[in-house]
């Protein structure tokens, strides 16, 4: 089957290890529009840094930032998906950066340029 550039792979997932947790995706495919995860890949870009997003279809609320590699180009991108029945604006304030400093290390460890990613 041919590679889509209108969907998302999951490539891999942890759980929390609280109670209510989302389902595994890893392997699964998602629509690339309006997704935070197809946000981040398509380079949208966001005054806080980090995209968002909570589709009508779904219960659950993502928040994700892109990777960038040693050329400059955004080649994956982290997320974190919470139930959208528990989680506040102020948690999604805390997932974004918490986001963002992981997507930096990762990024840095991809050999991406510093202006890049915000070192």
């Amino acid at each position: 089957m041919a590679a889509s550039t209108d969907l998302v792979l999951y490539l891999r997932q942890a759980s929390s290890s609280r109670q209510v947790q989302t389902a595994d995706w890893t392997g699964r495919t998602i629509p690339r529009q309006d997704t935070a995860l197809g946000a981040a890949l398509n380079g949208t870009p966001s005054p806080r840094g980090y995209l968002t997003s909570h589709r009508p279809d779904s219960d659950v609320i993502a928040v994700a930032v892109p990777l960038i590699d040693h050329s400059g180009q955004i080649v994956a991108a982290i997320s974190i998906n919470a139930p959208a029945y528990r989680t506040t604006e102020s948690d999604i304030e805390r997932y974004g950066p918490a986001l963002m400093r992981h997507a930096t290390a990762i990024s840095t460890a991809l050999g991406a340029p510093a202006h890049l990613t915000g070192r």
